[in-house]
């Protein structure tokens, strides 16, 4: 009983502490997994949310590409008689471009200059392909049924392969106008009925 007596307060204490502990297992660790799960919740709330400010961010950056690039085609088709044989004007650069084998990179209308019978229409073509390729495709724009001159032509070597050219070309495409036409016709059915 002394050991009891003089050992009172230690197992008191002892007492103490394990009720402490059993307190603290039941209640507050399962508080802690609560915690930590709502931690883990917020954490991935959070990932989505920025993931969405994201999207948004993107959104925005590709609505402002397209807004530009809006305006830059609108600047070309602007620069383009609204015609039916311009386009097929262009339609025919491409196949050609095809047809020949050179790779088209870019086509850029310059200032069309409005005369009495006729438009002048300045093109500038970007491609690259072989030498005889860029040949026959000069060949094949002058023997088109359109009138199309060839202003300058511009040949470098490529960058990576030096048997490919880098070529810039200069194209004046003359358009007539309807009443031009129309005169022509007139012209040709009475030189025909003449004959």
């Amino acid at each position: 009983m002394d050991v009891i007596r003089e050992h009172k307060w230690r197992l008191i204490a002892l007492a103490f502490l394990l009720l402490s502990l059993l307190l603290i297992l039941e209640d507050i660790v399962p508080e802690i997994g609560k915690t930590s799960a709502l931690i883990g919740q917020l954490h991935d709330q959070k990932r989505k949310i920025e993931s969405v400010q994201n999207w948004e961010s993107r959104l925005d950056k590709l609505q402002k590409r397209r807004d530009h690039l809006k305006h830059f085609f609108s600047k070309i088709y602007v620069s383009f008689p609204r015609d039916d044989q311009m386009s097929a004007i262009v339609s025919l650069i491409y196949s050609l471009a095809r047809q020949s084998g050179v790779r088209l990179q870019q086509m850029q209308p310059g200032r069309q200059a409005e005369h009495k019978s006729y438009v002048e229409i300045p093109i500038t073509l970007d491609m690259e392909g072989s030498y005889l390729k860029i040949g026959r495709f000069v060949n094949l724009v002058e023997q088109s049924k359109y009138l199309i001159k060839i202003q300058q032509l511009h040949l470098k070597p490529g960058e990576k392969q030096r048997a490919r050219l880098q070529t810039r070309i200069s194209l004046q495409i003359i358009i007539l106008s309807n009443d031009t036409l129309k005169s022509q016709e007139t012209e040709n059915r009475q030189s025909d009925s003449h004959a």
